[in-house]
């Protein structure tokens, strides 16, 4: 791993970096390198609406991808970062540094995260209101059975 001058360059426009706490923020397209660990706690928050709280990170899901878009470099050590997919955006990681979210896509990325939360919550709803359905029906055939019977 090659260790650069202190002065950081966009991995995307060459423009400057600066840093703002554990982030490297582009002053020109905006591009951001984020620590995994800082964009496990933001999907957490989004999840869990929990915004500002401490939560517990949520494991990123982050799916190998092939393209034929030119693979950056990370802007603190220069090492070729990986493309992945996280929540349907290609985005570059460095197993080091972090995630490099071009301009606007860690606002995308939290904005599926929560999509995909409220899905969850959709389908976990639907399956609460099937098994209320459901338990309301044998109860009634229960009933019903009980007083042509009994």
């Amino acid at each position: 791993m090659t260790m650069r001058d202190s002065f950081a360059t966009c991995p995307r426009c060459d423009g400057g970096l600066d840093e703002k706490g554990t982030r490297l923020v582009c002053t020109q397209c905006e591009g951001v390198l984020v620590p995994e660990l800082d964009v496990m706690k933001l999907v957490a928050e989004v999840r869990t609406l929990n915004v500002g709280e401490a939560v517990e990170p949520v494991p990123l899901d982050l799916e190998t991808t092939e393209t034929t878009e030119q693979a950056l470099r990370c802007p603190r050590c220069l090492t070729t970062m990986a493309k992945r997919v996280l929540y349907g955006l290609t985005v570059d990681r460095c197993e080091a540094h972090g995630i490099w979210f071009d301009g606007k896509e860690l606002q995308a990325a939290l904005d599926h995260a929560g999509i995909a939360r409220l899905k969850t919550a959709r389908t976990l709803s639907t399956e609460r209101k099937v098994v209320i359905t459901l338990t309301t029906a044998a109860f009634i055939a229960l009933n019903v059975i009980r007083f042509i019977y009994f």
